[in-house]
Parts: structure tokens; C-alpha cells; sequence
């Protein structure tokens, strides 16, 4: 059965970061990441040591550290550092990146690049003296100077050779697909197929499917709420608006119209974001919603949802959450 848990932007105050990170522990979601959104949000590093003082069951870890903006042996030696701190709960994790990365003057990192940086911090932190000179960054007699415990190192993913990547050389793949059935069974079999070309079973990985949108019985409101991140696919990722039966025309003027940094901040596209879009992409509703649809994911491999609250009121969702969709799935103890 499948466990949940929650991603947050560091945009709350400490306090009430911890706060959220101790109410996700006490009710029983299995993981917490602290989303990595360059400038428009708190560090990383700082509130992800918060959740390793401030908590002592649950697993926690960024949700998604870059090539580009910082180098991957610092980002090792950080996610070591923090790993130490919490007692070894820290789940690494790389990706390509979006537009806050862009904000800074990177591009989104090739698949290759990707690559490199994974296996760069995996022989880091397996005590190894790395030389290496790849296409973005190089290391020269690099070590990392102290204990390191057991960490499993995920890749983050939406399109298809990210995925298969995921499937070839990480523990476990965070994916956004959206909450449509074909878009999650479309991840799915490209992690599958990256797999199985590195003679790994696909059950080898975790598979944690993430899941953006509100909590709210009244349903126009929880659209409203989520039409952000529905505007984000066309976008950022137009093969799932494809399997979805989104028209080009429509792909082509919500990619024309998207502007800003965060997909929060692309108000110009979200007039041409339909209610179907809405449902594909996010999960948008109230709790019956949001089970029958989580039910059907997992029948297809999921095994872990990582939800982000598209409201301000994330402590509120996170009790909702708790109260009346994580009793239809796997509590942590």
C-alpha cells in the first residue's frame, strides 16, 4: 500500500515550517521535501536542517537540487551534513530544473549532465577519491572528509528520457505526471523501460508520483486554486497535454501566454487552462476525489504521493490530508 507525503516551499516563517514538519510526523505521512526554488523561497538547506532537529521519524530531503546552481559535490556534502543531523533520514535527490533555475542564468540540465551528477555524489558517498571531468562541472582528487551514512539517491522527472534515466541508475524516481491515469502510466513505463534496459527490476525503485492541488469540497474553488500547475504541462511538459487530448492550438497559446519565474507566478496562461485540464494535471477537489483518483494510481506501481498544497492554508490541508485521505492508505509509525 502506498504511504504518503508532503512537499512544501520554504515561503512559511521557520516556526510555522516546523510546525507543519511536526503535525506531517504526528499524523502518520511517511516523508517531507523541502522544495528547492532558487530565489523564490527561503534556502533549502536551512529549513531542511530545521525538519532534521525538529522531527525524528520521518524521511526527509529536497524536492529538487540542480547541477547547475550548486556544484554536485557541495550538494552531497550538504545532503551528508543534513543526513548526519537527522539520523540518517535524508533521501537525496536530483533533477534538471525549471524556470527559478533559468532566473539565475542556468539552463535546464541535459540528461547527460543529470547523469554525471549522480554518479559524481554516489561515489562521493560511497568514501570514494573522485576525479572526474564531465560536461558541467569537474573534481579533482574530491573527497568527502567524514562519516557517511546510507543514503539513497533519487532523480526527479517529467519527460520521457529523464524518466528512463531514473529507472537506470537511482533508487527511486519522484515524477510529475499529473493525476490522469495515462499520464502516470506514461511515467511509469518509461521508468520501466529505463530499468529494465540497466537489467533492474522496476520494483527495484520507489516510485513517488507528485501530486499538486487543493483539498476543498467545493470544486470550482479547488480548480481555481490549481489551475497554476495545469498551465505548467503544456509548457514544461506537452507530451502529457498530447495524451490527454489538449488541441495544439491550445498548447500553443498557454506556451505563448506562460510567463514568470514559478509556475505560481504565471498568471497570464492560467484564462486558457480548461476545467479538464485542471482535473488531468492536478488533484483538485474533496476527499472522495482525491481518494478514488490516488486509489487508481497506485494500481498502477505508485508507491509513495508527495502532495504540495496549491493553498496558503497548508497546515489546514495537512490536517485534512491526515484526517480523511491518508486512513485509505499506509500510515508511517
Amino acid at each position: 500500500m502506498a504511504t504518503l507525503g508532503v512537499n512544501l516551499m520554504a515561503v512559511d516563517p521557520p516556526d510555522r515550517y516546523v510546525e507543519c514538519a511536526r503535525l506531517a510526523e504526528a499524523a502518520g505521512f511517511s516523508h517531507m521535501f523541502v522544495a528547492d526554488s532558487s530565489l523564490h523561497a527561503h534556502d533549502l538547506y536551512p529549513y531542511l536542517t530545521l525538519l532534521a532537529l525538529n522531527t525524528r521519524r520521518i524521511r526527509i530531503g529536497p524536492l529538487v537540487v540542480h547541477p547547475y546552481t550548486r556544484h554536485p559535490a557541495v550538494n552531497a556534502n550538504a545532503l551528508a551534513t543534513v543526513n548526519e543531523i537527522a539520523g540518517g533520514r535524508v533521501i537525496a535527490n536530483i533533477g534538471a530544473g525549471d524556470r527559478p533555475v533559468r532566473e539565475l542564468g542556468h539552463p535546464v540540465a541535459k540528461v547527460g549532465v543529470v547523469r554525471e551528477a549522480v554518479a559524481a555524489i554516489r561515489r562521493l558517498l560511497a568514501g570514494e577519491r573522485v576525479d572526474f571531468a564531465g560536461e558541467a562541472f569537474r573534481l579533482e582528487g574530491a573527497a568527502l572528509r567524514f562519516g557517511r551514512p546510507a543514503m539513497p539517491l533519487f532523480v526527479t522527472a517529467s519527460g520521457p528520457r529523464m524518466l528512463e534515466l531514473a529507472g537506470e541508475v537511482a533508487d527511486g524516481v519522484f515524477f510529475l505526471a499529473g493525476s490522469d491515469p495515462r499520464c502516470v502510466r506514461f511515467a511509469l513505463d518509461h521508468v520501466a523501460a529505463g530499468a529494465r534496459r540497466a537489467g533492474r527490476s522496476p520494483d527495484a525503485l520507489v516510485r513517488a508520483c507528485c501530486l499538486y492541488g487543493a483539498l476543498d469540497d467545493d470544486l470550482g474553488r479547488a480548480r481555481q486554486a490549481s489551475r497554476s500547475i495545469a498551465a505548467w504541462f503544456p509548457q514544461t511538459a506537452p507530451a502529457y497535454a498530447e495524451l490527454v487530448g489538449v488541441p495544439p492550438e491550445r498548447v500553443a497559446a498557454i506556451r505563448g501566454a506562460y510567463a514568470g519565474g514559478h509556475f505560481d507566478e504565471a498568471q497570464a496562461a492560467l484564462a486558457l487552462v480548461t476545467d479538464e485540464m485542471v482535473d488531468a494535471f492536478a488533484m483538485a477537489g474533496g476527499p472522495r476525489r482525491w481518494v478514488e483518483r490516488m486509489k487508481a494510481l497506485e494500481e498502477l506501481g505508485v508507491d509513495l504521493f508527495v502532495i504540495f498544497p496549491m493553498v496558503e492554508d497548508r497546515i489546514g490541508t495537512i490536517r485534512r490530508l491526515a484526517a480523511e485521505v491518508l486512513p485509505h492508505f499506509e500510515r508511517a509509525r
